[in-house]
């Protein structure tokens, strides 16, 4: 398959930098992405009932809160797995901003904001 430019969705938060999926690679089955999350901010609460992710900490020091589970607090080289349905999001309270590599189980995620209970 042919290399593709990034693409990048900005946030008030951060960004996420789309590395592979079935928009860059038609046919594709898994995702990955790469988050830049601000210093003292989080990603919204949400959930993809339509496949797992797995996230890892490449630089700064995150905290990845998932519904059922107390607050996971995860360092530069910390790996944790989010099941599919399972509402999650992280927070980076750290005074600078923090990098995750993202890998989802299917080339097209479901995207479904949960609303803090």
């Amino acid at each position: 398959m042919p290399t593709v430019s990034p693409r990048t969705e900005e946030f008030s938060w951060g960004r996420m930098e789309w590395l592979a999926d079935h928009a860059s690679h038609p046919g594709v089955r898994a995702s990955l992405a790469r988050m830049v999350i601000k210093a003292k901010e989080a990603s919204p609460r949400h959930r993809h009932d339509n496949c797992a992710e797995i996230l890892h900490v490449l630089d700064g020091a995150v905290t990845v809160h998932i519904d059922g589970n107390g607050p996971l607090p995860l360092l530069s080289g910390g790996t944790t797995v989010v099941p599919a349905y399972k509402s999650h999001w992280v927070s980076n309270a750290g005074p600078t901003q923090a990098v995750i590599m993202i890998a989802y189980s299917s080339g097209t995620r479901d995207y479904i904001e949960v609303d803090a209970a």
